[in-house]
């Protein structure tokens, strides 16, 4: 089974994730959405900015914070967040996904994460 919905619409988040917690007894949420642009630094204006990290980061924890209720009463389950190559290496053109690949591992490594 598979759920869309939009990361940046917490709404939609949390009414996907209780469907999915009421159908299924889930043990792994896996993080793997994310956009960015390949243009210079100076051309991504705010709004474009404001997406990526609405997307990417903003999503992630919305979902975490949705599954780890779930997750903490079961005393187990797994998070993983997949982020490309273009977070751990700054490629020209790519700064505001950059962003999200810093402030996802120091959220990720945080004791409410870690439980």
């Amino acid at each position: 089974h598979y759920y869309s919905l939009y990361l940046t619409k917490p709404d939609d988040v949390k009414a996907n994730t209780k469907n999915v917690l009421s159908n299924f007894n889930i043990c792994c949420l896996i993080n793997n959405a994310g956009t960015t642009t390949f243009s210079e630094a100076s051309n991504d204006t705010l709004k474009v900015v404001k997406r990526i990290i609405d997307t990417n980061l903003i999503g992630s924890i919305s979902t975490i914070q949705n599954v780890l209720p779930h997750f903490k009463k079961k005393k187990e389950g797994l998070i993983i967040n997949i982020l490309s190559v273009a977070a751990r290496k700054t490629f020209e053109k790519s700064s505001a996904y950059r962003l999200f690949y810093g402030n996802t591992c120091c959220y990720r490594s945080s004791r409410y994460v870690k439980g």
